[in-house]
């Protein structure tokens, strides 16, 4: 599978927004705020978070809502909503491509890009998120990132947060062993460094785009 790639501030009428593309799953994510909530959601020690995935053909059903409270919860540690009490923070992933019985890639993907919008945004964040997808394989028992979900024994989207280096997140799916998933979590972290390096880059982008336009 090829190296992820991203982009920023690519929505104008968005406060901050992001592509992230993996293979074949590409997601677009986009975040407004913090903006006026409303009265039922309300929170008068820190900003409501919100996520909203929207797949690619036809409504949201329960898969999206799954997606949704796992994004949520790997989102809601890094950003700093006391700092904005009574107000609403919205991030919007739609779904552009993914693979069959991409689940997993998607939830990868949608994390990494979040972070990323939220940066674009200029959210203030205790730290920065990383997720990838990795496997077991069925036949030889290699722990490496997914490419194929039907080859695997087992599966694990595993996050860490960028300053102590913490687990975030893990949903793991099928069969395996202890010492399989502790080397899962070893893979994870190792490859997580790579989508930092991929992030950077993409603030670096911006950054040389935003400068580019000052000298014009």
């Amino acid at each position: 599978m090829s190296s992820p790639t991203t982009q920023t501030s690519l929505l104008h009428r968005a406060d901050g927004s992001s592509t992230w593309s993996h293979g074949p799953t590409k997601l677009l994510c986009s975040v407004n705020g913090p903006m006026e909530v409303r009265l039922r959601d309300e929170q008068v020690d820190k900003a409501t978070i919100e996520v909203i995935v929207r797949p690619a053909v036809g409504a949201s059903g329960t898969h999206e809502k799954s997606l949704e409270r796992k994004l949520l919860s790997a989102i809601s540690p890094i950003v700093r909503a006391q700092l904005h009490p009574r107000t609403h923070i919205q991030i919007t992933i739609q779904i552009i491509s993914s693979p069959p019985d991409g689940n997993v890639h998607v939830l990868a993907a949608g994390i990494n890009a979040a972070c990323m919008a939220l940066m674009d945004a200029g959210i203030p964040m205790s730290s920065t998120i990383a997720a990838v997808a990795i496997g077991v394989d069925e036949q030889t028992g290699a722990i490496s990132r997914i490419e194929d979900v039907n080859s695997a024994r087992s599966t694990h989207v595993i996050c860490y947060e960028n300053v102590h280096k913490q687990l975030v997140l893990c949903e793991s799916l099928g069969d395996f062993s202890e010492e399989e998933f502790f080397a899962c979590l070893e893979a994870a972290r190792e490859a997580c460094e790579g989508v930092y390096e991929t992030m950077r880059e993409g603030i670096r982008e911006k950054v040389e785009r935003n400068e580019l336009w000052k000298e014009a």
